[in-house]
């Protein structure tokens, strides 16, 4: 078993392992905390689905790329809830059908449904980074935080956003390279390339759900 797989399903086990306290306090949850979670179990079921119809059918990568869109509904509508700035919720929303468009445009004309589709991928992924920047300034200047005298590592969402922000640079690299890795490489590098990007990839998503656990011990709110 190769390193990137040994990571993978470490990933997986602590990925299934924080939705459980996330599901028991479901009801409590924010609207912003809710979007979180949504995203966790569709990344579960992307990860475990991704794998077994790569066992069983061979090529994964329609369910990949649609799950990938997924996500990015989800995590859209995380930062739209989070963000203040009204500017900002338009160019959500514009960027929302922008995306889905370019989605579309790759899985049928440009990149196809049966490969990695990283035109799409890698647009999708810098926005969600720059969502991810804007919530950051936004919160460094939060004046209800500055008057009570809040550290911004106290609130759940900075732990929920720095997670995000270094899966998605850490998965920026697989995004901008796998397809050109698998047209230019020879079969032997491509496999020694791919898995260190996709160890990279896990990697970050390890220190993803970690930081959201974190976040999640940061809610402070009475069960009902």
């Amino acid at each position: 078993m190769g390193t990137h797989l040994i990571i993978f399903y470490f990933l997986l086990g602590i990925e299934f392992l924080v939705l459980i306290p996330f599901s028991l306090r479901f009801a409590t949850l924010a609207k912003n905390e809710r979007w979180i979670f949504y995203y966790l179990a569709v990344s579960f079921v992307f990860a475990a689905g991704s794998k077994i119809l790569q066992a069983t059918v061979g090529n994964n990568m329609l369910f990949v790329n649609l799950m990938t869109l997924l996500q990015f509904y989800l995590l859209s509508m995380y930062y739209f809830t989070v963000i203040k700035s009204q500017k900002v919720h338009r160019v959500i929303g514009i960027l929302l059908a922008g995306i889905t468009v370019l989605f579309i445009a790759d899985i049928l004309f440009i990149e196809g449904s049966r490969t990695f589709n990283s035109i799409f991928s890698s647009a999708r992924t810098l926005v969600l980074l720059i969502y991810g920047i804007i919530f950051f300034m936004e919160l460094q200047k939060d004046e209800q935080l500055l008057e009570q005298s809040i550290f911004i590592n106290m609130v759940p969402d900075f732990w929920f956003n720095a997670g995000l922000f270094v899966y998605l640079c850490c998965s920026f690299i697989l995004t901008l390279g796998y397809n050109l890795m698998q047209r230019t490489l020879l079969p032997e590098d491509m496999k020694t390339a791919q898995s260190l990007t996709m160890s990279l990839h896990y990697i970050g998503g390890v220190v993803e759900i970690i930081f959201f656990y974190v976040g999640f011990l940061k809610i402070k709110r009475v069960s009902v």
